[in-house]
């Protein structure tokens, strides 16, 4: 069996907390905790995508805005510096730039 996904390991974290699963007085039948099991994993499953839908939205406006002039006021969380903060930019830049230092921020325009 792979990794769980997030909603298959909430379900069964909750379900380890809240077991028994009863239902509310006076309704029938009892909570099957598997069939409950399964919708809580679909249900965190599809807030996790909606989130990360989101997040990579935010993500590629702020990394594409570290190509914009720095002086210009905006909504920029990604620098051009910070997007060294990874090794595989830092051998990327190193490509473009042609130094043999570690560049202190990413070339965002060669033809400037």
């Amino acid at each position: 069996m792979g990794e769980m996904t997030i909603g298959q390991e909430f379900a069964m974290r909750w379900l380890y907390q809240n077991r028994p699963v009863r239902s509310p007085r006076g309704q029938q039948p009892e909570v099957d905790p598997f069939e409950f099991g399964n919708e809580v994993a679909a249900a965190v499953d599809a807030y996790a995508d909606k989130k990360r839908a989101e997040l990579d939205l935010v993500l590629r406006r702020v990394i594409c805005a570290a190509l914009d002039d720095e002086g210009r006021p905006s909504d920029v969380r990604v620098s051009a510096k910070e997007l060294l903060e990874s090794e595989c930019m830092t051998f990327i830049a190193r490509k473009v730039t042609g130094g043999f230092d570690r560049p202190r921020r990413f070339p965002t325009n060669l033809h400037a």
